[in-house]
């Protein structure tokens, strides 16, 4: 007989207790028979017996004096104590155990297994003591167990499977490998290979696509778990068209299944398929809820506003998809503040700016308690240059929410774009009065003072700034630059300055203001050398190229200093000081 001979009492454990109690009294008959039968065909009966002593941890301690061959079943069990070897014993001290772990008392049930171990040392009961440890969390002592099942008993596949999974739940990945391959070798399931494959992708991506691809074309090819393992591996490997194909597959399978939708809404968008990802659109809103069309729709109009100025194709859909909300205009989507402020943002971008104001306007009623709303309203009205628009909401705003110091900046910065320098800082007054932490109002104020000449009002508001935040970039920018081109403090200006580019090291602006520093302290060349990098990274402004020329003048490249500042000129045709430069140049000559 073969170690699996116990194993049919736990699967048992389904049964109604009549059924328990039925099969129990026909193993205590059983027993009586074997009793009653020759020592010689007992001993056939029986495994491997082994000699134990004392007690083990927690439980007993009873130890293997050997190592067990690899297959037992033609070893003579040895008779080391005759008072022990007792045909049937183990049965029976296995069967109450099997009661005991079909009860859920499992430290109960390790006794009586431990107990059948002393009359039979079974590869079953090994492995039934182990699932017991598992129920007690006690992975280490299940571990043990089951080394010694598959010990005994190489062919105990049920023993290699909880082996693995204990091995993949403390994350042992190389020695949960080694299980599940055995596993697939011996018993090719689909589980383990799924398994094997869930291992793989921590140790070798490439070997976990194949063993995914092979299950696919073996069994269903609309597996939902595998198609989205594939995906996932796919996207990590770069492999876009292959992520998104799985993805695709996937989303045929389960048409209204949310989380498919908006993984797959993502890839189009992250591929830049506007059309394909207005189609999932319209297919899908007929079957999903109204707030899946909501979110859908806010995932897909965010991927085209990404791409909204480079992308006619981009401005196509954004422009179909305003008339299909429009047309179908569910209950869902009117009483949706997100969808209104959506549309508000797709029509201001399409230049329909009074169906903008429209969605705008119903978006803060249906949103009358979260500032967030006329906040981004201002926000996007600043992006767009349309500031009417941005102070009618922002005025509006801070009589709703009048200690909100964010709608007060943003309303300072509004009256600060239509050259209303007084109430702007009259506002922005109000803003940091209501929140001394408030950063933005604070540098906006300390531009606006400088600005209107009154530096040492400036001087303070920066002095607040930093105060508040010692590594603020802007802060730091702007007052090096204003003590620098009042020629003072040069070395805290040069201090500052590089806390900014620390920040930000590739910023023109930054970049011109140490550049200017240094011109300031007659390093000349290395303020050239800042210079050219702002001009290097980005559009600058005409300021730049003027400290250009002016550098280039002071190394003696009059050439180069008279292309810098007509350069600045055509930035900025009315820069009086470029003008009387360029007449002087041209009348020395």
């Amino acid at each position: 007989m073969n170690s699996y001979r116990y194993l049919h009492v736990l699967h048992c454990s389904h049964q109604s207790p009549k059924r328990l109690w039925m099969l129990c009294f026909y193993c205590v008959l059983t027993i009586i028979t074997l009793l009653t039968s020759a020592c010689s065909t007992a001993r056939q009966e029986s495994l491997v017996h082994t000699n134990r002593t004392g007690t083990r941890s927690g439980v007993s301690t009873a130890t293997t004096n050997t190592t067990a061959p690899a297959s037992y079943a033609a070893v003579l069990p040895p008779l080391a104590d005759s008072a022990l070897y007792q045909p049937g014993k183990a049965r029976d001290y296995y069967t109450k155990g099997a009661i005991l772990q079909m009860q859920e008392r499992p430290a109960e049930a390790i006794l009586e297994f431990q107990q059948a171990l002393r009359y039979d040392n079974a590869a079953a009961i090994h492995f039934a003591i182990a699932q017991n440890y598992v129920k007690l969390n006690k992975s280490d002592l299940a571990l043990e167990e089951l080394r010694s099942a598959i010990t005994l008993d190489s062919s105990l596949t049920i023993a290699y499977k909880l082996l693995g999974e204990l091995y993949t739940q403390q994350f042992r990945v190389d020695e949960a490998i080694t299980v599940y391959q055995y596993l697939e070798n011996r018993e090719p399931e689909a589980i383990n290979r799924y398994m094997l494959a869930r291992l793989y992708e921590l140790r070798d991506v490439d070997k976990a696509i194949t063993l995914y691809e092979e299950l696919l074309k073996e069994g269903d090819e609309t597996d939902g778990m595998i198609l989205a393992r594939l995906a996932d591996l796919y996207t990590q490997k770069g492999n876009n068209a292959k992520a998104l194909e799985c993805l695709e597959k996937l989303q045929q399978t389960a048409p209204d299944n949310q989380a498919v939708l908006f993984t797959l809404m993502e890839a189009y968008m992250f591929q830049k398929k506007y059309e394909q990802g207005l189609e999932l659109f319209k297919a899908s809103e007929p079957v999903i809820s109204d707030n899946d069309a909501i979110t859908l729709a806010l995932r897909y109009a965010n991927g085209l506003l990404t791409d909204f100025d480079q992308s006619i194709i981009a401005r196509t859909c954004a422009d179909k998809l305003l008339d299909r909300l429009e047309l179908n205009n569910k209950a869902g989507y009117a009483n949706s503040w997100q969808m209104q402020m959506m549309n508000g943002i797709l029509a201001g971008h399409l230049d329909r700016n009074v169906r903008s104001n429209a969605y705008f306007e119903q978006a803060i009623e249906l949103a009358d308690s979260i500032p967030a709303v006329p906040l981004q309203i201002c926000a996007f009205y600043f992006q767009k240059q349309r500031y009417k628009d941005m102070l009618r909401v922002a005025e509006q705003a801070s009589k709703r929410f009048p200690n909100n110091g964010q709608i007060f900046f943003l309303w300072g910065l509004g009256l600060s774009q239509i050259d209303s320098t007084a109430r702007a800082i009259s506002v922005l007054q109000q803003a940091v009065k209501i929140d001394t932490n408030n950063l933005d109002a604070w540098n906006q104020l300390a531009i606006l003072h400088s600005s209107g000449g009154n530096l040492p009002a400036s001087d303070a508001a920066y002095e607040k700034v930093l105060q508040i935040d010692p590594n603020n970039a802007l802060a730091n920018n702007n007052y090096a630059y204003s003590l620098s081109e009042r020629k003072i403090h040069l070395d805290r200006a040069q201090s500052m300055i590089e806390k900014a580019l620390q920040s930000e090291p590739k910023n023109p602006s930054y970049l011109d203001t140490m550049g200017w520093i240094l011109f300031q302290r007659g390093e000349y060349k290395k303020s050239l050398e800042y210079i050219l990098q702002a001009i290097e990274h980005g559009e600058v402004s005409a300021t730049i190229y003027e400290h250009l020329g002016d550098a280039y003048q002071k190394i003696g490249d009059k050439d180069k200093a008279m292309q810098a500042w007509r350069e600045a000129l055509r930035k900025d045709p009315n820069r009086m000081s470029l003008k009387e430069r360029l007449s002087n140049d041209t009348a020395n000559k």
